[in-house]
């Protein structure tokens, strides 16, 4: 499962989810919303239920600038069939040349795989502020505190490419990132249960 762009210009962006299809007795589904900026800045939080499009269609306003990123995460629970769902994503904004010269923007989810969907028990959920990256911009290397000690980590291309990826990442050490292009990528992590704590950008110098 997953959370896509609707809708989106520079100041508002609408997000949608397909939940009520594809979880058992999705009409139960019980949806909470939030969308943080990379600080961790509570942008836009509600709460949603209902049919299809009532919990699953969601529009905010904003102004978090263009050069920016957010995070959006989605806990679905469902007391019928006794699920809980979590779904986080990160929203940047990607720009289309669609004629020599002319470029028309929106906001936009990683590509590679818009949403982690991931069973989770109440209350212990890891959310996209569980790490953080430092020193953004970095030339040679980066590094990252996070609670736990072992991850499954990758780097991600504004385009969603995957371009590292190493399957045992200790936070202990620094992360080499000199034989990456100049840009901005997207850092995920996962814990050893396969658990998502969200994505963090950082610009390569």
């Amino acid at each position: 499962m997953d959370v896509s762009i609707s809708s989106s210009d520079t100041s508002y962006v609408q997000l949608y989810h397909p939940g009520f299809f594809i979880l058992p007795s999705g009409f139960a589904n019980e949806c909470a919303w939030q969308v943080t900026t990379t600080s961790g800045d509570i942008v836009f939080e509600t709460t949603t239920s209902g049919d299809a499009f009532e919990q699953g269609l969601v529009l905010f306003d904003h102004t978090v600038p263009i050069t920016d990123s957010m995070f959006v995460t989605v806990v679905i629970s469902n007391p019928v069939s006794g699920l809980t769902c979590l779904i986080t994503n990160t929203l940047y904004w990607e720009e289309t040349e669609v004629f020599p010269g002319i470029f028309v923007g929106n906001w936009n989810v990683i590509g590679f795989n818009p949403g982690i969907a991931t069973a989770v028990d109440e209350g212990t959920a890891a959310n996209a502020g569980d790490f953080i990256l430092f020193p953004s911009p970095a030339a040679d290397q980066l590094r990252i505190e996070a609670p736990r000690g072992t991850y499954a980590l990758t780097i991600r291309s504004t385009t969603g490419a995957l371009v590292h990826s190493e399957a045992n990442f200790m936070t202990s050490q620094p992360l080499d990132v000199s034989q990456l292009e100049p840009g901005i990528y997207f850092v995920g992590l996962q814990d050893g249960q396969g658990v998502s704590l969200g994505m963090r950008k950082f610009i390569k110098g």
